[in-house]
């Protein structure tokens, strides 16, 4: 598979990690800097969690709405685990957010590993990596899926060096294992993916004696899929075979979400996210600038041929991968994955240049200030959100009624799950939860406010025909029709900046 070239020596890997956990330290710091995050399905986490550990408090009276299994399934043990350890010392909001921190922490970690042992000399790539941690998948709020991720980088280096057969074959066997049966935990399909991976590197790079460490790590984590899949008698591995494709051209638009670029399939628009389009056309700016000056000298370590296919299968597997597996949305998912394999195969000359270097790590360092200053501007409104649910008596079904769900530059729809806020902190339910999806360890009972239009579809709402089975109505909008027909039914039981509620609803 060709010579592999050596890493970088030690100052160099000295100023890549102290840029790398710096810069990802200032972006673990405004998940703890600021109450309120704009990540869209956040509260939704948080909701599932607070129901499994306070399902029997009758203070949040879940036990109306819902029923509860057992929380260990492939989509969302990692969170539950965690949230259900720390809530009674730290709190169900601080667990969640620590769950968050440590998604960020292990991916910059882990992707630094990756290069290293992968794509080594291109470890400088690990401190443009950090914009990555603000790509609208973080926005999105994929809990699961963003600490996933890690795992998934983890297994595929101890692949590698198993395949490779460089010794300490018990120290990366455990490795696998332990990074397949997290991603699992955490993910299905970022654990099926790294299977699928896997498999490939062993097919192209192994010697047939690694065969047995690669199977020896995958043990563990194939026991529990086996356990669930097989064993259930809804049989959800018939339905995961099920699959759609889009057209090219949609998929071939998910490959620039982890860059800032997206279109919003809802308002039919792209959207650019203010601030991660200009850090990531500087970042392509400065590598032009130092192609340009290194042109005649001595490239880089060149890229063996195993980490290349590698490199290809990841960047293109958002084409190829069906759009949709099961109930899952797939291929978007993968273009996250191949923003880490596009940056590892990128030449890195801008690190040999000081001021170069030094241009790349403030560009970086923009990002977590701006991030910032958006986050700021945010908490007002926010608090006035929270100001209307303490208005709302505990044990109720709200229902929400935003008409306009994101708020510029988040084009994420950040409020889109606002009233899942208000059964965090206060119980009762909300015809929106992630309860209705039947992967998850929380479900309902029976349709809660089966009449409400849902979420997407505010603008829509009509009292007359909308407020079956609702206790309070969380409004957010300028309609004013929305507005007088909710006034001409019910009293206004809070009003605080654009908030108000309306209730409580008497035919409830």
């Amino acid at each position: 598979m060709g010579n592999v070239p050596p890493s970088q020596g030690g100052k160099a890997t000295a100023w890549i990690i102290a840029a790398t956990g710096t810069l990802t330290a200032a972006a673990v710091s405004l998940i703890w800097i600021f109450r309120h995050l704009p990540l869209t399905d956040f509260p939704q986490y948080l909701l599932l969690a607070r129901i499994l550990a306070s399902y029997s408090d009758p203070a949040y009276g879940f036990e109306t709405f819902f029923t509860v299994e057992s929380p260990w399934k492939p989509y969302s043990g990692t969170f539950f685990a965690l949230t259900l350890l720390l809530e009674p010392v730290i709190g169900i909001l601080a667990s969640g957010k620590l769950y968050l921190s440590l998604s960020l922490i292990l991916t910059s970690a882990a992707f630094w590993l990756w290069l290293k042992k992968v794509f080594p000399g291109r470890e400088p790539q690990a401190v443009p990596a950090t914009l990555l941690l603000f790509s609208p998948f973080f926005y999105i709020g994929l809990m699961n899926y963003l600490f996933s991720v890690p795992f998934f980088l983890l297994a595929l280096t101890a692949g590698w060096e198993l395949s490779h057969g460089r010794g300490r074959a018990r120290f990366w066997t455990l490795l696998l294992a332990v990074s397949l049966t997290a991603a699992y935990f955490s993910h299905i399909v970022t654990f099926a993916f790294a299977l699928l991976l896997l498999g490939l590197q062993w097919a192209l790079l192994s010697p047939r004696k690694a065969l047995a460490w690669h199977s020896l790590g995958m043990l563990p984590s194939l026991a529990f899929f086996t356990a669930y899949f097989v064993g259930r008698p809804d049989k959800p591995l018939a339905s995961a075979l099920q699959w759609s494709n889009d057209p090219l051209a949609s998929k071939g638009a998910y490959m620039l979400m982890p860059f800032g670029v997206f279109r919003d399939p809802l308002a039919d628009a792209w959207r650019l996210h203010s601030d991660q389009v200009p850090l990531w056309t500087g970042f392509f700016l400065i590598c032009a600038w130092a192609a340009w000056k290194g042109r005649g000298r001595k490239r880089g370590p060149a890229l063996s041929r195993g980490s290349k296919w590698l490199a290809a299968i990841l960047i293109s597997s958002t084409l190829w991968f069906p759009s949709d597996l099961g109930q899952w949305a797939v291929s978007f998912r993968f273009s996250y994955l191949g923003a880490f394999a596009l940056l590892a195969i990128l030449p890195c000359d801008w690190s040999r240049d000081r001021r170069l270097r030094a241009a790349m790590i403030l560009l970086c360092a923009a990002a977590p200030l701006t991030s910032a200053y958006r986050y700021w501007l945010l908490q007002p409104e926010m608090q006035d959100m929270e100001r209307a649910l303490q208005a709302i008596p505990r044990r109720q079904v709200v229902q929400s009624v935003v008409t306009q769900p994101h708020v510029p530059p988040y084009w994420t729809y950040p409020l889109l799950h606002v009233a899942d806020w208000y059964c965090v902190f206060r119980g009762g339910a909300n015809p929106y939860t992630f309860a209705r999806f039947r992967y998850l360890p929380v479900k309902e009972k029976a349709p809660i406010a089966a009449s409400a239009p849902g979420e997407f579809e505010g603008p829509r709402f009509r009292f007359s025909k909308h407020a079956q089975g609702t206790d309070y109505f969380l409004v957010r909008t300028l309609q004013q029709g929305i507005l007088s027909d909710l006034e001409s039914n019910l009293p206004l039981a809070a009003h605080f900046g654009v908030w108000r509620v309306y209730g409580p609803n008497p035919n409830r």
